[in-house]
């Protein structure tokens, strides 16, 4: 009953955070400590194209074990069954060849889970531990509790870098807003004064624009926006900051940078 009280405990934890690297810590930390019976508790997350899974984090009671950091057939199950899996001893379960393995396994015992976010695996959660039968089937949907609380606050992190990001930038180009930049440039002026630094800023339009828009469409212009844009990008450093300033209008800033670098950079633009 003690374990299941410390679960709205997480929940209200989860909740207090937005950052993507802290939930995923938290996630593991309490997984490790709620459950108990385990060695090593490990956390992989599915890659950009669903294909494939990437470690993680790991915690385990060997400070300086080194954990295996691929991922190995059990893992593999979960991720193309989207479903808990639980085995008592993995020399006797009829399912799997563990020495399939490249790797001796260091455990005979495991509980794994999917994160799912809206019928998509995002991840597997998994705890190991060296003793055989460690785990019980209420160790398992506690796990899976903690599962659902965590892929719910990863979704919820997610979303908020994203309403983050599309209130900065330019959801045609992805340049920065207007009034974003006005505050970066703030920033940097400030930071430029007191650092007595340089700082040079370009501002720029397309001529003729609007006749082109109008005699071959928005579409075409969308493109043309977006070309600019490409050739702003090739031409200027990550530190550099640019922005789409108006329609056809755009500018960057050049943070420690002279007149010369940006006159230079504006010719090859």
């Amino acid at each position: 009953l003690d374990r299941y009280n410390k679960l709205k405990d997480l929940g209200e934890a989860f909740n207090a955070k937005l950052s993507l690297d802290e939930i995923y810590e938290l996630t593991i930390d309490k997984a490790y400590g709620i459950i108990g019976k385990t060695d090593e508790a490990k956390l992989f997350l599915v890659t950009e194209d669903a294909r494939d899974l990437v470690f993680h984090s790991c915690k385990s009671k060997q400070i300086t074990a080194s954990p295996s950091k691929k991922s190995d057939i059990f893992d593999k199950w979960v991720f193309n069954k989207r479903q808990p899996l639980q085995i008592s001893d993995i020399t006797c379960d009829f399912r799997f060849d563990y020495k399939q393995n490249k790797e001796k396994p260091q455990f005979n015992s495991l509980i794994a889970v999917p994160l799912i976010i809206q019928r998509r695996i995002i991840g597997i959660l998994r705890l190991d531990s060296k003793e055989k039968n460690a785990y019980a089937a209420d160790d398992l949907r506690l796990l899976d509790f903690i599962s659902d609380l965590s892929s719910a606050a990863i979704n919820n992190a997610r979303l908020y870098i994203k309403t983050e990001e599309l209130a900065i930038t330019d959801s045609l180009t992805g340049l920065y807003v207007h009034r974003y930049f006005k505050e970066r440039l703030t920033e940097e002026f400030n930071l430029c004064r007191n650092e007595k630094s340089k700082l040079s800023i370009l501002m720029l339009d397309i001529d003729h624009f609007k006749d082109y828009n109008d005699k071959y469409g928005h579409a075409a212009g969308d493109k043309v926006l977006k070309g600019i844009t490409d050739i702003m990008r090739g031409n200027t450093a990550e530190t550099d900051i640019l922005a789409r300033y108006g329609g056809e209008e755009f500018v960057v800033l050049f943070p420690g940078e002279g007149k010369g670098k940006a006159k230079s950079i504006a010719e090859n633009i």
